[in-house]
């Protein structure tokens, strides 16, 4: 078959390796997990079980799994960007978790709901993070078409919901660019 590309690999062009194919699962996301420059593969699959992968992106070989509790199933991955480079793993069940990129572990977590309440993503829900500074930011999350709610970055406390969908109640400002 077909070799797959990455645009921003930095070979450039087609690996020489193809991507290893994830058997009853997804692909979630291209980021550099292991720190060498090359994006690597995160996966889930539920193959046997439920679980997390990562492989290296410069050879394909797995650099680690995870089992994750209870057999949830991610929906998104969002990279914090910030210093701390944060991996964040929203699942459809609404629980927003931070992995390590090196190993896997679940290192924090906390339940999102929507502002009504209501039914987890079921891969319905966007999440986002908006930095505030170095070491702050808050990752905003909503159902498609529906209410936004955000959390800090430190996944304590309680989620904040908006009642008019503005962004301005979580800090960010919102500017008209039209002219």
């Amino acid at each position: 078959g077909p070799t797959p590309e990455i645009a921003d690999h930095p070979i450039g062009g087609e690996l020489a390796t193809p991507i290893p194919e994830v058997d009853q699962g997804r692909v979630l996301a291209l980021s550099d997990l292991d720190d060498d420059g090359v994006p690597d593969l995160l996966a889930w699959t539920n193959s046997t079980s439920s679980r997390l992968q990562a492989f290296r992106g410069a050879d394909w070989q797995l650099l680690w799994q995870q089992p994750l509790e209870g057999g949830e199933t991610p929906a998104q991955v969002v990279r914090t960007e910030d210093a701390d480079n944060r991996l964040a793993v929203l699942y459809d069940s609404g629980l927003l978790a931070y992995h390590d990129p090196a190993s896997g572990q679940m290192l924090r977590s906390a339940m999102l709901r929507p502002a009504s309440g209501g039914s987890p993503c079921l891969s319905q829900c966007r999440l986002g993070y908006v930095m505030h500074g170095p070491r702050s930011g808050m990752f905003v999350y909503s159902l498609i078409d529906g209410p936004i709610a955000g959390i800090d970055r430190s996944l304590r406390g309680a989620s904040q919901s908006t009642q008019d969908n503005s962004l301005s109640a979580f800090g960010l400002a919102v500017t008209d660019r039209g002219s």
